[in-house]
């Protein structure tokens, strides 16, 4: 008896809004129009339209036309959320937290508030069992739930300036240079960069600016670069408007090849990397669209490495990508695991960094 009541409350709410969505237009709309709309009686539609008059407040006149809203900006103070969807909201509320640190943390806050809140206005969650349910309410009663059981990883760093921020989406809108002081990992002081702002990019927890750096003259200097905003100073918008170049180019995730990162390069290059013990559950994942994976055993005799105990399941992927960087970084990260095959430019790098790291380690 419980689950029909269920039932019906949630179809009738859900036939409310829909009646919520045609009043919208400003026009007058009779009963029997919404009867044939929705499917339903004359009768049904007239007790909907009375609880949503009395119950949900809403400004509802009628005239000999049909029914109206009187106030346009008006809204229907509910959203419908099963209980697996405020599962999937309290899930999400909690991943905001990757972007602590950010000018996004906040407004991300005051947007979920201003939805799913009742004590900030008049939106209530509503759920089949309950038609006037707090989301807040909810979320203190499941927060120890949330907060223990449920784990997303942030790595850590530092504050981007508003100013750096405000300053780069006004750039991207209106296709203007900045101009900011910036230091990389290989520089030890700021130095200044002209940039044409092209897309504002997200990944590993991490923001950068993507763009064409030029000379202070306006030529073109190092090309293509990516700018992590944290270490971005003294930026400021010039007067000055570029055009966007193809879309493919200034698109990082259409330029992109692979699935390695930010970084990219101009240079597309096929690797072929052997993955053992651990590393080896790494070949589930698509790395690129020409990814391909097999077994070691299926390598051919000659690129098989010699006088190495290679286990049964080490799995050797191949793939192209223009993403060098991110590639060694993969390939690093499994230490002994992950052992490059191709392009031969790389295994000579990785050649050098494991002679360089034994003479450290020799000296600790």
């Amino acid at each position: 008896m419980e689950e029909k009541v269920s039932r019906e409350n949630k179809t009738s709410l859900l036939r409310i809004i829909k009646i919520d969505v045609v009043l919208r237009d400003g026009k007058p709309h009779s009963a029997a129009e919404l009867a044939e709309h929705l499917g339903k009686s004359k009768r049904t539609i007239l007790r909907d339209i009375e609880d949503l008059r009395d119950t949900w407040h809403a400004p509802i006149a009628s005239s000999p036309q049909g029914y109206y809203y009187t106030e346009r900006a008006w809204f229907f103070p509910a959203i419908y959320l099963s209980e697996g969807d405020m599962i999937s909201v309290g899930i999400l509320s909690k991943s905001f937290d990757i972007f602590k640190g950010t000018p996004l943390w906040a407004p991300m806050q005051d947007i979920l508030d201003n939805v799913l809140s009742p004590h900030e206005n008049t939106t209530n969650i509503v759920s089949p069992d309950n038609q006037n349910f707090a989301f807040k309410e909810y979320k203190s009663q499941e927060n120890e739930w949330f907060e223990n059981r449920i784990c997303i990883s942030r790595k850590p760093q530092t504050n981007i300036e508003d100013c750096v921020w405000e300053t780069v989406i006004q750039a991207l809108k209106e296709n203007r240079l900045v101009e900011f002081d910036y230091s990389s990992n290989e520089e030890d002081q700021y130095k200044q960069r002209l940039v044409e702002s092209w897309q504002l990019c997200f990944s590993e927890n991490r923001w950068y600016l993507y763009g064409n750096c030029l000379e202070k003259d306006h030529k073109p200097a190092k090309g293509n670069r990516t700018y992590n905003l944290e270490k971005i100073k003294n930026i400021k918008i010039l007067n000055k408007e570029f055009v966007l170049p193809a879309p493919h180019l200034y698109k990082k995730n259409e330029y992109a090849v692979g699935n390695f990162g930010i970084s990219t390069t101009d240079k597309t290059e096929h690797y072929k990397i052997i993955l053992k013990n651990y590393a080896a559950s790494e070949s589930l994942y698509e790395w690129s669209e020409d990814y391909k994976v097999y077994s070691y055993s299926d390598l051919p005799e000659n690129e098989k490495i010699k006088g190495v105990s290679i286990p049964d399941n080490a799995k050797v992927i191949e793939f192209s990508s223009n993403q060098g960087p991110g590639v060694e970084t993969f390939i690093y990260s499994f230490a002994a695991n992950a052992i490059p095959l191709s392009p031969a430019s790389l295994v000579e790098k990785w050649k050098m960094n494991i002679d360089e790291m034994k003479k450290i380690s020799e000296q600790i």
